[in-house]
């Protein structure tokens, strides 16, 4: 892992394309929405999990949120390493990880080596394959020990759970923000609703529980789409512990530097268990 202590944006455009959201089921309707705001909290948060959180930049010019749960992997949103303009994923050279961002310097740098989708992920199919739209990213090089990665959860937060989660999001696109007092509020569809403030950008952000008991702070969902529940807004997320059975279980693809991108084909619009209908996610 490479750490330069200046700036990196003459190789990175930083213009943010953004996809609108429709969703239609059990009443949930997405589209496009201003941030969800809740009650932020400037305080420190005890064992904090900021330090693994950056910008992820791609070759669209294009910018997510990405946390490190190994020293030298990330997650973040499938549907961040996907040029919707190309039909293709992203050639892993093309993205470039960066902590400690504040303006335009940042504290560390970390180039991709590959990375792995979730299974059945396809980007022409949103709704049906929500669940799936993650993307676990391995760095060239392993991270400083003083960026300490955060574990993924095995198991679901109830409804009403506190949680809190930060991004970087087009509202204060060059540091991060963070939302230290919002809640799960339920599951739907396999996917989880919860009330932290997002905004474009987003797309990748945990959603954290902190420290409590025996259990450790860990990652409980992954932040994907933002929206409307019952006239509400909300936002969408993947269960941690969905992508942790998937990840480990499952045979997915993997994109490296030796071979070509892999083209996400059409494969039909078929059935939606859900009842989810046009689904798309900003950045």
């Amino acid at each position: 892992m490479s750490e330069q202590p200046t700036r990196f944006w003459n190789c990175i455009r930083t213009t943010s394309g953004a996809l609108l959201i429709t969703i239609f089921s059990l009443g949930l309707s997405i589209s496009k929405s201003d941030a969800i705001k809740t009650e932020d909290s400037g305080a420190p948060v005890p064992d904090s999990p900021w330090s693994a959180v950056g910008k992820l930049y791609n070759g669209t010019g294009a910018g997510c949120t990405a946390i490190a749960i190994e020293t030298d992997q990330l997650l973040t949103a499938a549907h961040c390493v996907f040029n919707r303009r190309t039909g293709f994923f992203l050639q892993p050279s093309s993205l470039h990880f960066l902590l400690g961002l504040d303006g335009d310097d940042y504290r560390a740098h970390a180039l991709v080596e590959s990375y792995r989708i979730g299974p059945q992920y396809d980007p022409s199919r949103p709704s049906e394959t929500a669940s799936k739209d993650w993307a676990v990213l391995r760095l060239k090089q392993p991270m400083l020990p003083e960026y300490r990665p955060v574990q993924l959860s095995t198991d679901l937060p109830e409804n009403g759970a506190s949680v809190l989660t930060g991004g970087y999001g087009q509202d204060r696109a060059f540091a991060i923000s963070v939302d230290g007092s919002c809640r799960i509020l339920q599951n739907v569809g396999g996917l989880l609703l919860h009330n932290c403030h997002t905004n474009r950008g987003y797309s990748g952000a945990p959603i954290i529980q902190l420290a409590s008991g025996t259990k450790p702070t860990q990652i409980v969902a992954m932040n994907v789409a933002r929206g409307y529940f019952q006239g509400a807004r909300v936002n969408l997320a993947i269960p941690a512990a969905m992508i942790a059975v998937q990840d480990a279980r499952t045979p997915v693809p993997t994109v490296d530097q030796e071979r070509d991108p892999l083209l996400a084909k059409p494969m039909g619009k078929g059935s939606n268990d859900r009842g989810l209908d046009l689904l798309e996610f900003g950045d």
